[in-house]
């Protein structure tokens, strides 16, 4: 790194500014990758969002568009950083059954550099994704199989996920449309809207601290519900037997034949209930 960066840098560090970049570049790269014996992708970045789609077929190969956004303090410290970034994709797991996507840096972070890494995946909708960024959105389209995702910072939207979906955002809200029997959905600063088709059996958990909490399941489904807030109000439209709470907070009971339990809370936020979803997942626009 030069004398100028060298000062610059000092100068922000003893004044108290973090705003050290000045200049982006941005480059685009797509990456094909076999399927076969694949079971789970798994893709990480840290500042970046994650977008995992259904390809039309099943026996389709891994299309990865990869979008890198460098940034320093000038045109050639951003282009340098730019090089430093390195996307690679190992296989994992016993069986090299899990594709990873991930990126590094091929040299030392400098003090001046910042990246932003974003990947658009299709993907057989028959393998299962794990997406995970620190800030940025995650979203997952027409997936047929498990989905956990995870952000700290940023929106989740699922639309599929019928095997399992797990879905976890520290500040963003979360927006779901699945018909899987297990979901648990987590975030702290932020609303939950959940439209959970399966007509079988339902178990898992509508969590957030801070925000409204909205869930529509089928009338076809039977679970046990265990619904609470500390602040605000559960309104529930479901016709529910064996109602062991109901109260303008807290709300418990079976609908159906009961069988596993589904709990939703929010601690400062209302919580409500319908039974207004088909029984197969109808996108919501």
């Amino acid at each position: 790194m030069g004398w100028g960066l060298v000062l610059a840098f000092w100068m922000a560090a003893s004044t108290g500014c973090v705003g050290l970049v000045r200049e982006w570049v941005e480059t685009e790269e797509t990456i094909e990758l076999s399927t076969t014996g694949i079971a789970t992708v798994a893709a990480v970045t840290d500042n970046g969002s994650i977008r995992g789609a259904a390809a039309d077929t099943d026996d389709e190969p891994l299309h990865v568009r990869v979008r890198i956004r460098a940034g320093g303090i000038n045109e050639s410290d951003a282009a340098a950083c730019r090089d430093a970034i390195e996307v690679i994709t190992p296989t994992s797991g016993d069986a090299a059954e899990v594709q990873e996507i991930r990126w590094q840096w091929k040299q030392p972070k400098q003090p001046t550099w910042q990246a932003n890494v974003s990947y658009e995946i299709t993907m057989p909708a028959r393998l299962a994704l794990r997406a995970t960024t620190h800030n940025g959105e995650i979203e997952a389209e027409g997936l047929r199989s498990t989905c956990h995702l995870e952000t700290h910072n940023g929106q989740i939207s699922v639309h599929g996920a019928t095997g399992a979906l797990e879905a976890e955002s520290h500040n963003g809200s979360i927006d779901a449309n699945s018909d899987a029997e297990h979901v648990v959905l987590h975030t702290h600063n932020g609303e939950i809207d959940a439209e959970l088709a399966s007509s079988t059996t339902l178990s898992g958990e509508v969590i957030t601290h801070n925000g409204n909490v909205d869930v529509s399941l089928s009338t076809d489904v039977s679970v046990d519900l265990e619904c609470r807030t500390h602040n605000g109000r559960v309104e529930s439209e479901l016709e529910l037997t064996d109602q062991r709470k109901k109260g303008r907070k807290a709300l418990a009971g079976t609908l159906g034949q009961g069988g596993k339990t589904l709990v939703v809370r929010s601690h400062n936020g209302s919580v409500s209930l319908d039974g207004s979803v088909s029984s197969s997942p109808s996108r919501k626009r």
